[in-house]
């Protein structure tokens, strides 16, 4: 067998030998491209973590590699899942996560979260549907900074055990899913004024109002509307709003105007009212 002088220097660039900052660019493109990660053995970043010690090694180092993990959590095959998902909680416990989750609450959900819950700044759930004890996914989220919820059928269960545990440090609440009326908007009394970001669904023009007086320090609003009737609003200045989308609208857009004119942001009535009734027609 005759082998090529030229191997040595060939060899010579082979990736386990690049400089480790060159290699964490290379894994961070090495990553799918969807927001929330799953410990899958044939994908990034666990894949990475299988070619060599030295890929290993440097992928265990990478926090920005294991900072968003999909929780899918299903009776069936809890116990496989689990060992997979405690090994990479494990590699978080120097940054901040990202956290999806699906599927079943449980206390030994619980368990497996529990020493890591100081990292979760954000938290994506994908359906209450299944939860007996929601209240369970909330507990002791002490940092926790961001939430988005899809709810799926009644609201009681969100409504009793999950809204009244949000943190106090939540900044940042996207639901969606149900209308929100005056009194699904006070089980959020709370955490409303400590608020900067809302997505929602909203009953009414009067709710809208409410949700307003409720978040003072709301820069950022996007909702979705129901006009079933004309309403009577009483004027009210919020001074910290920066953005506001209307993503649908049910029923009327004539009352649009006045709701921004007479009742939530004079400041946007002159340059955004005529666009933003526009945009929900």
């Amino acid at each position: 067998m005759v082998l090529d002088k030229r191997l040595p220097s060939a060899f010579s660039i082979w990736p386990g030998r690049l400089p480790t900052e060159v290699l964490c660019h290379i894994f961070d493109y090495c990553l799918p491209d969807t927001k929330y990660l799953s410990p899958t053995p044939d994908m990034a970043p666990i894949l990475l973590t299988r070619v060599c010690r030295r890929w290993r090694e440097v992928a265990v180092d990478m926090p920005s590699l294991w900072c968003r993990l999909s929780l899918k959590v299903f009776l069936k095959d809890w116990q496989q899942n689990a060992f997979c998902y405690d090994t990479w909680l494990k590699l978080i416990t120097r940054t901040s996560a990202l956290v999806q989750w699906q599927g079943h609450v449980s206390t030994e959900l619980q368990n497996l979260l529990q020493p890591y819950l100081k990292q979760v700044l954000s938290l994506s759930i994908l359906s209450l549907e299944n939860a007996e004890k929601p209240a369970l996914v909330l507990k002791n989220l002490s940092e926790l900074q961001q939430l988005t919820i899809r709810i799926v059928g009644p609201l009681e269960h969100a409504l009793t055990q999950f809204f009244p545990c949000m943190p106090f440090t939540l900044r940042s609440l996207e639901v969606t899913g149900p209308l929100f009326d005056l009194m699904c908007l006070d089980t959020l009394n709370h955490v409303l004024p400590h608020l900067t970001n809302i997505r929602i669904n909203i009953y009414n023009s009067i709710t809208c109002l409410r949700l307003f007086q409720l978040a003072p320090n709301l820069s950022s609003l996007s909702i979705g509307i129901l006009f079933f009737e004309i309403q009577a609003l009483t004027p009210f200045t919020h001074t910290k709003l920066q953005f506001l989308r209307i993503v649908d609208v049910i029923g009327s857009t004539d009352q649009l105007p006045d709701l921004f004119e007479r009742s939530l942001i004079p400041q946007f009535t002159r340059t955004r009212s005529s666009q933003c009734t526009k945009m929900a027609s």
